[in-house]
């Protein structure tokens, strides 16, 4: 196959997996945590890898807006023959209310050849949930002689809770395919609030499909698409990645499925400098709150240690277009 009619089929099937959902839900604009990607979802499982990495990532979204999200997360995994243990730390902030992770990942290879892989992964989370409540403002309330929400849930003063969390993963590479699929929060997680108040921290998911094609001997496109689904709306994003002798990368993506749901135009960029890797994104808000805010950023490092307690033997091999 020629390398136009794989930019055809690569157009088509971005096509496909992108109109699919207009027939199905309707998107909303919402915040987004950190980019589902493909560095970030595949950090849970084994590769090619044998040395203990370290992987941080800091997100802050829609600089200039008052109590706008940020996220941080910091990845530490260490692979055992055709397992894998890791740490995870992560915490998300939206306004006056923030909910910190510390988690414990255990992944496995399910099947390993040179042109198929699957495996999955698991971690458990110890989640904690706070909400600042005398920084927070309601239409009934009285704060003229003193700090009264006129609510019996809300807090006055910051007021925290703790639960746990499972999520689980699969990751499937075929023949330059590559699907992964993340659910969060499987057990619905709640957080008690003020007399018998409760905080549900909903379940979701991320499905995110890449190809590899090579375009030439240094030169591969990497077109992809992900979906987020929520219990009441979900996100959209697709684009394309070109990489560069496995150096350089740069890639732009769009998030958004309709004119009211349009949300970003995201430009990436990244290199890979021996066992060190840092990537930045930019998005360029296209939703209406593009008038109250200057666009988001976000950074991503991995750094490989040339350390591994265990003797490790090299998996069989993957797919790749080079080769």
């Amino acid at each position: 196959m020629g390398v136009l009619n794989k930019l055809v089929y690569s157009i088509v099937i971005a096509l496909a997996f992108y109109l699919f959902p207009i027939f199905v839900l309707g998107q909303s604009t919402l915040h987004t945590s950190l980019d589902a990607s493909l560095s970030d979802l595949a950090s849970d499982y084994i590769d090619s890898d044998t040395t203990l990495s370290i992987t941080s990532a800091l997100r802050c979204q829609w600089i200039g807006l008052e109590g706008a999200p940020e996220m941080q997360r910091i990845k530490i995994k260490l692979p055992i023959q055709k397992f894998g243990i890791g740490l995870s730390f992560e915490r998300e902030k939206l306004g006056l209310q923030s909910i910190v992770n510390f988690g414990v990942i255990g992944s496995a290879t399910i099947y390993n050849s040179h042109d198929l892989y699957l495996g999955t992964a698991i971690t458990a989370n110890s989640k904690s949930f706070s909400i600042d409540g005398d920084q927070l403002t309601t239409p009934s309330g009285d704060y003229i002689s003193s700090l009264n929400h006129n609510d019996d849930i809300l807090p006055i003063s910051k007021l925290s809770s703790s639960n746990f969390g499972i999520d689980i993963s699969l990751n499937l590479s075929f023949k330059g395919y590559d699907f992964y699929v993340k659910a969060l929060n499987l057990n619905n997680p709640e957080f008690e609030l003020l007399n018998g108040g409760k905080y549900l921290l909903e379940s979701n998911a991320y499905f995110l499909l890449q190809k590899s094609y090579l375009v030439s001997k240094n030169m591969l496109l990497l077109p992809h698409g992900t979906i987020y689904f929520g219990l009441a709306a979900f996100q959209y994003k697709f684009g394309a990645t070109a990489d560069y002798k496995n150096k350089f990368q740069a890639g732009i993506s769009f998030r958004g499925l309709s004119k009211a749901s349009i949300d970003a135009l995201i430009i990436s960029a990244g290199v890979n400098l021996s066992d060190f890797k840092i990537a930045y994104s930019y998005d360029y808000g296209l939703s209406s709150l593009q008038t109250v805010h200057t666009g988001s950023h976000e950074i991503g490092v991995t750094y490989r240690v040339k350390w591994n307690p265990i003797k490790h033997k090299m998996p069989k091999g993957y797919y790749n277009p080079r080769y």
